[in-house]
C-alpha cells in the first residue's frame, strides 16, 4: 500500500512539474515528459526527432524536388483510432536528415500539421511481401543532477516508471542486458560451472570514486552479441550483494551513463489536431474499386487525399511557396500523392490528383519522375460527381459547425 501511495505521489509531482513547462506543439500528442525514443538498441533524443519532423514537413509542403520520402503511412490504428493523413520519414543515428542512400528501418511518423505521432521500426518480409511495424518506446532520459530540483525530479521518475535501460549519448544498454550479465556473475559462484575461471578473469576491481560500496568490481558489457572482444563499457556492481551501481567507459572517465525510463504505459496525450473531418474509422480497409493503369490504392487514402486537395490552402507557408498545386496549361491543377508503403515506391512514375478547373472535374493522373520533377501527365482514372460531392459536403458541414 505504501509503495502504491509513493508511486501515486511521485506521478502527481511529475505531472505538476511538466504542466509548468512549455510543451512544443510537435510534442503535444506524446506522453508527457517524453524526451527521447528507444528503438531496439538505438536511442534518439527528442531534439533529433523534432528536427526530422520539421524536415519532413518542409519536404512535404515546400520541397522543390519529388523524392521517395516523406511517404504516406497507412496503418493509422497503430498509434490512434483516427483515420488521418500520416507521413513517414527515416531517422538515422548519425545524420540530421535523410536525403539519399540506405534509409534504414526506423521511421518518424507525423501528421500533416507537424505533430509527432511516434517512432517505429519497419520490418519487411520479402517472401510474404508484408511489412511488420514495431513501435519504439517513448522514454524519459534522466537529466544531469546539477541542482537540487533536477535530483528531486530524477528520483520521482525513478519511483514512478520502470527503468528501460541506461544511456550516454548514442550508447544505450537495455536493463535486461545488464540484469543478464549480473545473473551470469551471480550463478558463477557455483563451483561446478566450467566457465567460472573465464568469467572471473574479466572481473576487475573498481577503483573509481563515482560509486560507493563494500566490494566493487567491474565487468564488460557488449552492445551487440556480434562483438567478440570486450569493449570500453563495463558494469560496476558490488559483489557482496550483486547490486548494480552503474556503467562506466574505461576509455573516458568523463562519460556518465544515466537512467532511461519507459513511458509506454502512459496513454498518448489527447491534444491532437486531425487534418481530416471525414469519419472513416468504421470504413473497411478495402482498395478503391478502380485502378490507375493497374496500380491500386487504398480507399481511405484516396478519400483523405481528395479532402486534402479540396481544402483552401495559402500560397505560402513560413515564407516559402507551397509546392502544390502544380499548374498545367492554366486550367489543370495537380497534387502529387505520396507513394504508399516503403516497397511500393516507383522511381519512374508518380501519381497525382488533378482538378480540371474548366470542367470542374477531378481525376487521377500518372506522371514521369525526371530529376525530381514530374512531367508527362496522363489521366488514368476519373472520380464521379457523387464521390466529389461526398467530400465537399463533409468539408462544408465542418466549416459550418
Amino acid at each position: 500500500m505504501q509503495k502504491i501511495f509513493g508511486i501515486s505521489l511521485a506521478i502527481t509531482g511529475l505531472i505538476h512539474s511538466i504542466k509548468c513547462a512549455d510543451v512544443p506543439y510537435s510534442d503535444l500528442y506524446l506522453p508527457e515528459g517524453t524526451n527521447g525514443f528507444v528503438c531496439q538498441m538505438d536511442i534518439f533524443t527528442i531534439d533529433h526527432v523534432r528536427g526530422i519532423a520539421r524536415y519532413a514537413l518542409e519536404s512535404f509542403y515546400t520541397g522543390l524536388f519529388y523524392r521517395k520520402y516523406p511517404k504516406l503511412f497507412e496503418d493509422t490504428h497503430l498509434f490512434n483510432e483516427q483515420v488521418d493523413i500520416l507521413l513517414s520519414f527515416p531517422i538515422l543515428r548519425t545524420r540530421k536528415s535523410f536525403v539519399m542512400g540506405n534509409p534504414g528501418k526506423i521511421r518518424v511518423i507525423i501528421n500533416i500539421w507537424g505533430q509527432i505521432i511516434g517512432v517505429l521500426v519497419e520490418n519487411y518480409y520479402s517472401l510474404s511481401k508484408e511489412t511488420n511495424y514495431e513501435k519504439c518506446n517513448p522514454v524519459r532520459m534522466s537529466v544531469e543532477e546539477d541542482s537540487i530540483q533536477n535530483s528531486y525530479l530524477n528520483e520521482l521518475w525513478d519511483i514512478a516508471f520502470p527503468t528501460l535501460g541506461f544511456n550516454s549519448g548514442l550508447n544505450f544498454f537495455p536493463a535486461i542486458t545488464v540484469n543478464a550479465v549480473i545473473n551470469v556473475l551471480q550463478n558463477n559462484q557455483d563451483p561446478d560451472r566450467r566457465n567460472r575461471k573465464y568469467e572471473s578473469a574479466y572481473l576487475q576491481k573498481y577503483t573509481g570514486t563515482d560509486f560507493k560500496g563494500v566490494n566493487l568490481y567491474s565487468y564488460p558489457v557488449r552492445k551487440s552479441v556480434r562483438e567478440k572482444a570486450p569493449g570500453p563499457f563495463r558494469i560496476v556492481l558490488d559483489l557482496n550483494n550483486y547490486e548494480f551501481k552503474g556503467i562506466i567507459n574505461v576509455e573516458d572517465s568523463k562519460v556518465k551513463f544515466r537512467n532511461v525510463w519507459d513511458l509506454s504505459s502512459i496513454p498518448p496525450h489527447k491534444i491532437y489536431s486531425p487534418s481530416s473531418v471525414l469519419n472513416l474509422g468504421r470504413e473497411p480497409d478495402n482498395y478503391w474499386p478502380k485502378t490507375c493503369l493497374g496500380r491500386r490504392f487504398k480507399s481511405k487514402a484516396i478519400w483523405l487525399y481528395l479532402e486534402f486537395v479540396m481544402k483552401k490552402w495559402p500560397s505560402h507557408m513560413n515564407g516559402r511557396k507551397l509546392n502544390f498545386p502544380i499548374l498545367i496549361d492554366e486550367v489543370l491543377q495537380l497534387w502529387p500523392i505520396r507513394a504508399q508503403g516503403d516497397y511500393d515506391y516507383d522511381p519512374i512514375y508518380a501519381v497525382a490528383i488533378g482538378h480540371d478547373t474548366s470542367l470542374n472535374t477531378y481525376s487521377l493522373y500518372q506522371a514521369k519522375v525526371r530529376n525530381g520533377k514530374l512531367d508527362n501527365y496522363l489521366k488514368c482514372m476519373d472520380f464521379t460527381q457523387e464521390e466529389i460531392q461526398f467530400v465537399r459536403r463533409a468539408i462544408g458541414l465542418s466549416a459550418q459547425s
